[in-house]
């Protein structure tokens, strides 16, 4: 069983509905059992909202392209996994036995999800106020720290790693864009060697859409060396 007074102490927040917090902490790994999968997906659409509304206050100066380029430090996997491991998000997680014999509760990709979970779990208990005052506390220091001079865009970024590791150079490829000549929104796809998916982002330029791409693909990567 989990201790819950514990969790809620160290995310620093009372449930109201303690169901919710359980679910949060469920990974997929429980065959036939409810997970957190919904869960993350609606804290993946509220991280995401908090950040851009606090970059764009923080750096008024700043374009679309920087500031996505912020956004996807943030809330890469890698981020959000450091962000559970500060709450001890690990220690908490069920499991199935498998999956914690394999080492489970240590993944990258398992500790952002909860970290998601939570988050949406904790909108759906207190609302919209009580999770921006959670993500604030936890945020506080990064947004404080991230500075946007001297950042190298996500494209150099992958393109000098790639380089480093003799690989060959990205492919980005646009795959259909929608709406109206003054508001287009790209849709592109990355694909880099080692990677047998593509990874694909969208955005309000070509430029941008590519940027988002070639994060995800930057967050695969810490994430695949972390799991190694």
């Amino acid at each position: 069983m989990i201790d819950i007074d514990a969790v809620e102490r160290a995310l620093d927040y009372r449930f109201n509905h303690r169901d919710l917090l359980c679910l949060a902490l469920s990974h997929r790994s429980n065959m036939g059992l409810p997970n957190n999968q919904r869960l993350e997906y609606l804290g993946d659409s509220i991280i995401g909202f908090f950040i851009s509304q606090s970059l764009y206050r923080l750096f008024p100066q700043l374009n679309e392209g920087d500031l996505t380029a912020m956004r996807a430090r943030l809330v890469r996997n890698t981020t959000l996994a450091s962000l559970a491991r500060e709450l001890r998000l690990d220690k908490y997680l069920i499991m199935a036995s498998g999956e914690l014999k394999n080492n489970g509760r240590n993944r990258v990709s398992a500790l952002a999800d909860s970290f998601e979970a939570v988050a949406g779990a904790i909108y759906l208990d207190g609302g919209i106020e009580s999770v921006n005052q959670f993500l604030d506390g936890m945020y506080r220091t990064l947004l404080k720290d991230i500075q946007p001079r001297g950042l190298k865009d996500s494209k150099t970024r992958l393109q000098e790693r790639l380089q480093k590791d003799d690989s060959l150079l990205p492919v980005y490829r646009v795959l259909g864009q929608e709406g109206e000549a003054h508001s287009l929104t790209f849709e592109v796809s990355c694909s880099v060697p080692g990677i047998k998916r593509a990874f694909i982002a969208h955005g309000r330029s070509r430029k941008a859409a590519e940027q988002a791409a070639a994060e995800r693909v930057l967050s695969a990567l810490d994430e695949q060396e972390c799991d190694d």
